[in-house]
C-alpha cells in the first residue's frame, strides 16, 4: 500500500511531498516534467540532466514598496539540472517580516528561519514571494546562509511620497534598463546588495508638505500637419521635481521619444495610468519630449497632466 502525505507551507499552489511506499520514506520522490507524482514506473525514466551534472544557479529581485507597514516582493529565477532532488536554498523571507504568499511551479516550503527548501526537478523556474515588515525598519539587509544562494541582490524601491519622502543609502545604484527586471519594475530606482551592504532608508520628511511642490516651465513647440488635422509636438520641460517622480503626459498626446539632460529615457504606462509617463530619478529637471497629437481638437495648452508654472508656445505652420 502506498501512501502520500503533502504539506502544505504558506503556498497557493505548490507543496512539499513527504511520500512513505510500504511504511518506507522515499527519500527522492518520482517526478515527470509535467509535475506528476509517480509511485512506480514499469520503465525507469531517462536520467534527467545526468550529463550536465547536478546544479543550480539562483538569481533574486526584491521590490520594496514604502507603506504602512513596509511591504516586500521576492522573485527568485533557478536554473536547475541534474537529477531531481531536494534543494535547501537560503534566505528568502527577508528578516523580521511575515509571509503574505508564496507562489512557486515548484514544491516549496519556508522554513522557521526563512530559508526556502525546494523539491527541484531539471528546468528553469520562477518563483514570487509577497511579505511585510512587522516595524518600520530604517534599515534592511540581504542574509547569504547558504552557498546555494547568490552573492548578491537586486533590489527595487518604490516610494511613497504623499506618505513620506526617503532617501536609499548605503547601497550601488544600478541601471534597471541594463538588467533582466520583471517589466513594471524598470521605472524604479535599482540596487546592488550583498551581505555587507546596508540598505539605509533615511527618512527625508513625512505627509504631503505644501513647501515640496513640483515647479515645472514648459516651452512647446507645435508643427502643424499640411492638411491641419493633427500635429507634432515638441516639449521642452525644466525646472525641480521635489513630488512626484514620474511625469505624465494627457491620453491624447502619444509620447515617441523622451531625453533627459540628453540621455534616451524609456517610456512607459503603468497599470492604472491613462497617459504615457517618463521616470524622473532627479530633482533637477530638464527633459526634451517629441509627441503626436492625431486630432488636434484635443490640444490642451500644456498637455501634461502636472501643473506647469510658466508656459510658452510657438506654432509653425505648413507652407501655404
Amino acid at each position: 500500500m502506498a501512501q502520500a502525505t503533502a504539506i502544505t507551507a504558506y503556498s497557493y499552489d505548490s507543496a512539499i511531498i513527504h511520500l512513505d511506499i510500504n511504511g518506507k520514506r522515499v527519500a527522492l520522490p518520482d517526478f515527470d516534467e509535467s509535475g506528476r507524482l509517480w509511485l512506480q514506473r514499469t520503465e525507469k525514466p531517462s536520467a534527467q540532466g545526468t550529463d550536465k551534472g547536478d546544479d543550480v544557479k539562483v538569481e533574486v529581485f526584491r521590490r520594496i514598496t514604502d507603506a504602512v507597514p513596509l511591504r516586500s516582493k521576492s522573485i527568485l529565477k533557478i536554473a536547475v539540472s541534474g537529477k531531481p532532488r531536494e534543494i535547501l536554498l537560503g534566505r528568502f523571507l527577508p528578516q523580521d517580516s511575515e509571509i503574505l504568499s508564496l507562489v512557486s511551479p515548484l514544491p516549496a516550503r519556508i522554513e522557521e528561519n526563512g530559508d526556502l527548501l525546494i523539491q527541484a526537478r531539471s528546468g528553469t523556474w520562477e518563483l514570487e514571494l509577497n511579505a511585510r515588515y512587522k516595524n518600520n525598519p530604517t534599515s534592511l539587509r540581504m542574509n547569504r546562509s547558504t552557498e546555494n544562494w547568490p552573492e548578491q541582490e537586486t533590489w527595487s524601491f518604490k516610494s511613497a511620497n504623499a506618505l513620506r519622502g526617503v532617501k536609499i543609502g548605503g547601497v550601488q545604484t544600478l541601471d534597471p534598463t541594463q538588467i533582466d527586471l520583471p517589466r513594471p519594475w524598470h521605472e524604479l530606482p535599482t540596487y546592488l546588495v550583498t551581505n555587507d551592504s546596508n540598505f539605509r532608508i533615511e527618512e527625508q520628511y513625512r505627509g504631503d508638505t505644501s513647501n515640496s511642490s513640483n515647479h515645472i516651465s514648459l516651452q512647446r513647440n507645435i508643427f502643424l500637419d499640411f492638411d491641419g488635422a493633427g500635429a507634432t509636438i515638441s516639449d521642452h520641460l525644466s525646472g525641480t521635481m521635489d513630488r512626484t517622480p514620474r511625469l505624465s503626459a494627457q491620453p491624447t498626446l502619444d509620447l515617441g521619444r523622451a531625453s533627459l539632460r540628453g540621455e534616451p529615457q524609456l517610456i512607459t504606462q503603468l497599470e492604472g495610468e491613462s497617459g504615457k509617463s517618463v521616470e524622473i530619478r532627479d530633482t533637477n529637471l530638464s527633459l526634451k519630449t517629441v509627441s503626436r497629437l492625431e486630432d488636434l481638437q484635443q490640444l490642451t495648452a500644456t498637455g501634461w497632466q502636472q501643473n506647469i508654472a510658466s508656459l510658452s508656445v510657438a506654432l509653425a505652420l505648413p507652407p501655404g
